[in-house]
């Protein structure tokens, strides 16, 4: 559907000899998920695209965003080479049925295809290891290699605090109504002293993600609201020196939960994992020893030069004295 994680990849494609060709338009019909009536959807698809000239030239079929989509290339899954590529929670497209049961099929397939030959990729190592969690399968790391052509040229004076909610569409983003998780922090920097270094939302000083405008600013500070973010690779691909709550910072705001209340309440019914093939606890749980295993794996803190923050009188103190052109130059290596 979203076709974004893809393009991030045209240039590898590209190096391999490979073309690729992108068709949403029946897809964005039938929207992320399969609806209510799976099975009638799933033969509506097949019907559709069964004798469909771009299906039949293909080689190879990636889905992603959402990648439970791949069960609607099951009836090809014998003479196309699938990749399930894993960008945003595995049970993204499945977890709006209440009862758990598309999950659950959703995790059988999963299977079915990998044991049929499909590879299992994810663009970030908190989807690889919950990919694991889930399935026993350990899906390749492959990470967004997009490079915009857009590079850290610093004009601007202010520092952007950019929540990760604010790098999405409005219409793909998260509900109106949730309260930002940094809401104590935002206001604290709101207030910081006039002669320290301003801060500035993205939200206020632009009108959505623009990452031409963002790489004019000296730095930003990124405010996670999941694990994994295109919007953050994007930043850290431009050299855009970036400032990110610690871990211990991120566990008190997030309350202790590595999951957005949305993960947890769509998956409350379903069951326990399936394999449990790693030694991490479930990530639905709530709890201190969860998050502090899970939070290793956010995208955040796997990149090098990525600054952390305790408080924040610790980030304007930081951004008083810090060498942002050296730290932009590192990030590049």
């Amino acid at each position: 559907l979203d076709d974004g994680f893809v393009k991030c990849h045209e240039e590898l494609f590209g190096s391999l000899g490979a073309v690729v060709h992108t068709d949403p338009g029946y897809m964005r019909y039938m929207a992320m998920s399969l609806g209510p009536c799976a099975r009638r959807n799933r033969q509506r698809f097949y019907n559709h695209y069964q004798h469909h000239p771009q299906i039949g030239r293909a080689d190879v079929i990636m889905c992603t965003y959402p990648s439970a989509n791949c069960e609607l290339y099951m009836p090809v899954a014998d003479s196309k080479l699938l990749i399930i590529y894993v960008t945003t929670r595995l049970e993204f497209g499945r977890d709006h049925d209440r009862t758990g049961r598309q999950w659950r099929h959703w995790l059988d397939n999963l299977d079915i295809l990998w044991r049929h030959g499909a590879v299992v990729a994810a663009s970030n190592m908190f989807d690889v290891k919950y990919t694991e969690y889930f399935t026993g399968i350990q899906p390749l790391y492959l990470p967004p290699s997009c490079r915009d052509k857009i590079h850290y040229q610093p004009t601007e004076t202010e520092i952007l605090i950019i929540e990760e909610r604010d790098t999405l569409a409005a219409s793909e983003g998260y509900p109106r109504e949730v309260q930002s998780k940094f809401q104590d922090l935002l206001e604290f920097l709101d207030t910081n002293e006039p002669s320290g270094p301003r801060l500035v939302s993205l939200k206020g000083a632009y009108n959505g993600f623009n990452l031409e405008k963002i790489a004019a600013h000296p730095a930003a500070v990124f405010l996670p609201q999941e694990p994994s973010c295109l919007g953050f690779f994007k930043l850290y691909r431009s050299c855009v020196p970036l400032f990110v709550p610690s871990k211990r910072l991120l566990a008190s705001l997030w309350k202790g939960r590595i999951l957005s209340p949305r993960n947890l309440r769509d998956l409350s019914k379903s069951k326990n994992a399936k394999f449990k093939a790693n030694n991490l606890t479930d990530p639905r749980n709530p709890s201190e020893h969860s998050f502090s295993q899970w939070v290793e794996w956010m995208d955040i803190y796997q990149f090098p030069h990525v600054q952390t923050f305790e408080s924040g009188e610790d980030l304007l103190q930081q951004l008083r004295t810090i060498d942002l052109f050296s730290i932009s130059a590192k990030m590049a290596l």
